[in-house]
């Protein structure tokens, strides 16, 4: 009896640590809008292998592809899906600009979809542009996201076989983000480091 009693307590001090997490990030994490856009380190890419056919991608079918709706690609090789840690400008503002959700509502998500008993495999997450190139160089069925100025960076200097996606048939430049053509970009800002 004992022992349940503890294990109550210990998921409620985790589960109050996790909202008390939360509402920390949202007061050091704030959202802006598409006038902010002065350079490409605003713009967030879809990245793939060079070798993946595909050069377009629709906005829902991000979407799709980041919840596993959508799980291979068109040569039925399985998609490898990677993801920035929680509590990220490039995390927080791929969640907003995709799912419309932060990325507390979609850890819930995730954690819904195991309790179902469905056998789900969320996106990994990778703390660094050059490893999340890195990976993708070495696994032709990934995809991943970063700034756009993290991309050419690494993708001029380390040589990656890597490439970013149009979506909507729309390049990822700084007048497509500003006049709202291109839908990814940099909105959240960190005001002050996390301390946790």
């Amino acid at each position: 009896m004992s022992k349940i009693i503890l294990f109550i307590l210990l998921s409620f001090i985790f589960f109050m640590a996790s909202g008390c997490q939360n509402l920390y990030v949202n007061k050091t994490l704030s959202k802006i809008t598409k006038e902010a856009i002065s350079g490409d380190q605003d713009i967030l890419v879809l990245v793939v292998h060079q070798k993946n056919p595909i050069e377009n991608i629709e906005k829902n079918e991000i979407k799709a592809i980041y919840l596993k709706k959508e799980r291979y690609w068109n040569n039925k090789d399985e998609i490898f899906c990677l993801d920035f840690p929680r509590e990220t400008e490039e995390r927080e503002s791929f969640s907003d600009s995709v799912f419309e959700k932060n990325s507390y509502l979609m850890q819930k998500h995730w954690i819904q979809i195991i309790e179902r008993g469905y056998p789900a495999r969320k996106p990994m997450e990778i703390g660094r542009a050059n490893r999340m190139l890195a990976f993708i160089h070495r696994n032709p069925n990934a995809i991943g996201y970063m700034r756009l100025s993290h991309y050419k960076y690494f993708k001029k200097n380390k040589q990656y076989k890597v490439k970013f996606l149009k979506i909507h048939g729309t390049e990822a430049n700084v007048e497509n983000a500003k006049n709202g053509q291109y839908p990814l970009i940099v909105n959240h800002r960190i005001k002050a480091p996390l301390s946790l």
